[in-house]
């Protein structure tokens, strides 16, 4: 199952793998697409043609425009034990809505929206962010690229949960009355640049500790597990009010890896360096 999504309310146009019509209320969707799997030899990685995810009538089915790497795309395959052949990798996505299920309908998507959102690579073999479509849960609008909402999902939406969720502090449409202060340590991670944005949205008087190239894009800035049935209801409730802000959480540089999907197994070799600080990187899927 898939947590969250929102839109980006982009205008979007047909781009999904040998479809065959470019009216996307008439859009015929091919029964194969293309999809970064595990491999235990040269590095980990290849890419292969697989069935298409079929969505559950809850669900819509999304074409992926563009992918955001996370380190538990690579390190999710140790603790999850699923560094072996054949397992999918990817999180983070955006893309166009290609097909709703009948529960899905009239729920704040319809065919042709510009979605983001992510699903939990790990759960599900058939549905993961490195791939030319997935299916999803749904929810509301925003404005922003492809790209620019691809990183979204698991680094924002863990922030609010440790932020407002945990430590149930203020929030950017109830702020604090009055400033206090709030140390942010580490933020050079994506959890920590959007953490401070956030606070800095919900009234609070932001303290970070980082070197100085990352100070100063912070200071610009400054200017769990979907299982628990508490942990989806608050993110959903929290995504309802979330696309007023979108604009403002754009906040994280952006690398557009080359190759797109085919750059995949690339891209997760250069995150396992540790080069990819204070930005996110991207693939342009299709």
């Amino acid at each position: 199952m898939s947590l969250e999504i929102w839109c980006s309310g982009l205008t979007s146009s047909n781009h999904l793998p040998n479809s065959t019509s470019n009216n996307m209320s008439t859009i015929t969707i091919p029964k194969t697409h293309r999809a970064v799997t595990t491999v235990t030899e040269p590095k980990g990685y290849k890419i292969i043609t697989k069935p298409l995810p079929v969505p559950a009538d809850d669900e819509i089915l999304v074409n992926v425009r563009a992918a955001s790497l996370n380190r538990t795309d690579r390190k999710g395959l140790y603790i999850f034990n699923r560094a072996k052949d054949g397992n999918f990798v990817g999180n983070d996505f955006a893309g166009d809505v290609v097909h709703l299920g009948k529960g899905a309908v009239g729920k704040g998507v319809k065919l042709g929206d510009a979605v983001a959102g992510f699903v939990m690579a790990h759960r599900d073999p058939a549905n993961s962010g490195f791939q030319e479509c997935v299916k999803v849960l749904v929810f509301p609008k925003g404005n922003i690229s492809y790209q620019q909402a691809a990183p979204f999902g698991i680094a924002l939406s863990t922030t609010v949960q440790a932020v407002h969720h945990r430590l149930e502090l203020p929030t950017p449409w109830a702020p604090a009355k009055e400033a206090f202060p709030i140390l942010i340590w580490g933020c050079s991670t994506a959890v920590g640049i959007y953490a401070i944005k956030l606070a800095k949205l919900s009234g609070f008087l932001v303290a970070m500790n980082q070197d100085n190239s990352v100070l100063m894009l912070c200071s610009t800035i400054s200017g769990v597990d979907p299982t628990f049935p508490e942990d989806f209801a608050k993110l959903s409730n929290w995504y309802r009010k979330a696309p007023a802000y979108l604009s403002e959480l754009n906040v994280i540089p952006i690398k557009v890896w080359e190759n797109g999907l085919d750059g995949g197994p690339d891209a997760l070799e250069y995150l396992k360096t540790g080069k990819a600080s204070a930005q996110k990187i991207v693939l342009n899927v299709s």
